[in-house]
């Protein structure tokens, strides 16, 4: 899974990310419509990441303290150096599989998704797209390719650049009324057109706005028509 702009690179800054995501979940998780499971699947990876950062640090004191000990052993040029500090024993947190950052990108991903997630919330989480000064919401108009790829399903390619995603919608021949698809993050997109009638084919219109964070933003793409069957 591709790495995340919001997620910081130096292990220190992602265990101090970590202790936020699960403090602000724990939380939250209830609203949002997760499990206790949920909760502690993620404590549960906080923990080893916890476990990483302090390792990390325990190594950079052991190997200063032992640079001391062979000096001061070799060539006595280094005071309050004649105890070795031992390395210290520490248990790995058990139970937790590896890839530890794709679990936190897709529980991010379904995050964004809930019903109750906002832009205040994300702030909070720290998983808000960092984006360029630049950027001028009201101005976004997403550009998407659509084909049929199988019963009544449609892939639907689109650029994210600095945006979150795409919301799509659709419209039936002959008609005004426009139906939501939902939220996608992730280009290719493949979405279920719900058929009038499951034996006939439909002539429809789809297109997309861009997404900033959890919030429809910007203009409409240009529509592509094109006929879904079943």
């Amino acid at each position: 899974m591709a790495f995340r702009s919001w997620f910081p690179l130096s292990l220190s800054e992602q265990a101090a990310f970590y202790k936020n995501f699960t403090r602000v979940f724990a939380e939250n998780a209830a609203a949002l419509g997760f499990t206790a499971e949920d909760v502690a699947n993620l404590e549960a990876d906080n923990a080893v990441m916890q476990f990483l950062a302090q390792t990390q640090i325990s190594l950079k004191h052991f190997r200063l303290s032992f640079q001391g000990f062979r000096d001061n052993m070799t060539r006595g040029i280094v005071e309050n150096a004649n105890e070795f500090m031992p390395f210290p024993a520490s248990d790995i947190p058990p139970g937790v599989e590896p890839n530890m950052f794709d679990r936190l990108f897709f529980l991010s991903d379904r995050i964004t998704s809930a019903k109750g997630y906002n832009a205040a919330l994300g702030e909070l989480f720290g998983i808000l797209p960092k984006s360029s000064p630049s950027l001028k919401p009201n101005e976004l108009e997403p550009r998407i390719k659509a084909k049929a790829v199988g019963e009544a399903n449609l892939e639907v390619r689109f650029v994210r650049g600095k945006t979150a995603g795409v919301n799509l919608y659709f419209i039936r021949s002959r008609e005004t009324e426009i139906h939501d698809l939902g939220k996608f993050f992730y280009s290719p997109a493949i979405v279920e057109i719900p058929l009038l009638d499951k034996n006939k084919p439909e002539l429809i219109q789809i297109f997309a706005r861009y997404l900033i964070g959890n919030d429809i933003a910007g203009k409409s793409s240009p529509s592509i028509e094109l006929v879904v069957a079943p």
